[in-house]
C-alpha cells in the first residue's frame, strides 16, 4: 500500500497508471478482480494508512427512492448514510504511511480531478448519462479530443479503461452528431399538438400515482407502528413480573388491532383507485 501513495504523492503518477501497473504485476486486490482508478483512490483517500481509523461511521437506511412493490431489485433497497460525527468511534491502528504524503496524495487527486483537460468546465450534452453503447450496454461517457479540442465524442468507458484487459471496440460518436438527431425528432414531435396534449395528461396521471403510492406508503408505516406497540404488549405481558394484567394486554391489543383493521381498509381503498390507472 506505501508503494501506491509513493507513486500517486512523490511521482504525481495517475490513477490510471497506478491500476494498470499492479495489473502487470499479477497483484491481486482483495475484494475485486482487478485494480481500478477507483479502487486506487479509495485506498488514497482512506485515514486509516495514517494510524487513525473510524468505527460506526455510516449505516444503511431503506432506500426513499425505491417504488412500493418493486420486486425487480432494479433499485436498491437500502443506500449507505452517514451518521453524526458524535457518534463515530474512532482508535488508533498501525502507520502506515506519513501524515505529509498522505496530504501530498490526495492534494494530487484534488489537483488533477479539477478536469485540466476540460478547464474546469462542465460540457453539456444532451444525452449524457440517457444513451447506451449499443455493444456491452454501459453508459456512453464523454471524450474530448487531445488535438482538437472543439471536437467531443460520446465514447464507451470501457475504451478508457486501459486497466481491464477486456474492452469495448465500438466507434466513437460525435456529440454534435447524435444531439442534432434527437433534437430533430423532439421538433418533429412537438408539431404534433395531439401527441403533446396526450403527454401532459400521461405525466398528470403518474403524478397522481405518485402521490398515491406516497399515500400508501404512510399508511404502511403506520400499520408497522403499531403492530410494534402490539409487540412490546406482549412482552410487557409475559415479562417477570408482567407489566399488564391478561385484561390490560386483551383490551390494549384490540384497540391496537381495530386500528390496524381501520389502515388496511384505507389501503386498500387507495390500490382500487390506483388499478384502473395502472392498466
Amino acid at each position: 500500500m506505501t508503494r501506491i501513495f509513493q507513486w500517486v504523492g512523490r511521482e504525481n503518477r495517475t490513477l490510471y497508471w497506478v491500476a494498470k501497473e499492479f495489473n502487470k504485476l499479477s497483484v491481486k486486490p482483495r475484494y475485486a478482480n482487478e485494480w481500478s482508478p477507483s479502487l486506487i483512490s479509495f485506498i488514497v483517500k482512506n485515514h486509516c494508512y495514517v494510524g487513525r481509523h473510524v468505527y460506526n461511521k455510516g449505516t444503511y437506511v431503506p432506500n426513499p427512492k425505491k417504488p412500493l412493490g418493486d420486486v425487480t431489485a432494479a433499485i436498491k433497497r437500502t443506500i449507505r448514510q452517514l451518521k453524526p460525527e458524535s457518534e463515530w468511534v474512532q482508535f488508533e491502528v498501525p502507520l502506515l504511511v506519513s501524515e505529509n504524503l498522505w496530504k501530498l496524495a490526495n492534494q494530487n487527486l484534488t489537483e488533477r480531478g479539477r478536469g485540466k483537460s476540460k478547464e474546469g468546465k462542465q460540457i453539456d450534452t444532451l444525452l449524457h448519462g440517457r444513451v447506451f453503447c449499443p455493444s456491452c450496454g454501459r453508459l456512453l461517457s464523454i471524450y474530448r479530443d487531445s488535438n482538437y479540442h472543439h471536437l467531443i465524442y460520446y465514447i464507451c468507458a470501457t475504451r478508457s479503461q486501459g486497466w481491464k484487459h477486456k474492452r469495448c471496440s465500438i466507434h466513437s460518436y460525435r456529440i454534435d452528431w447524435l444531439d442534432d438527431i434527437v433534437w430533430d425528432c423532439v421538433y418533429a414531435l412537438l408539431k404534433q399538438p395531439e401527441w403533446v396534449e396526450e403527454e401532459l395528461l400521461k405525466r398528470e396521471a403518474n403524478e397522481n400515482i405518485d402521490e398515491l403510492r406516497k399515500r400508501i406508503g404512510i399508511e404502511h408505516q403506520r400499520i408497522d407502528r403499531t403492530q410494534a406497540k402490539i409487540r412490546r404488549i406482549q412482552e410487557g405481558y409475559e415479562a417477570d413480573p408482567p407489566v399488564y394484567t391478561t385484561s390490560e394486554a386483551e383490551e390494549n391489543i384490540q384497540v391496537y388491532r381495530d386500528l390496524i383493521s381501520q389502515v388496511e381498509k384505507e389501503v386498500y381503498r387507495l390500490q382500487e383507485i390506483m388499478a384502473p390507472t395502472n392498466s
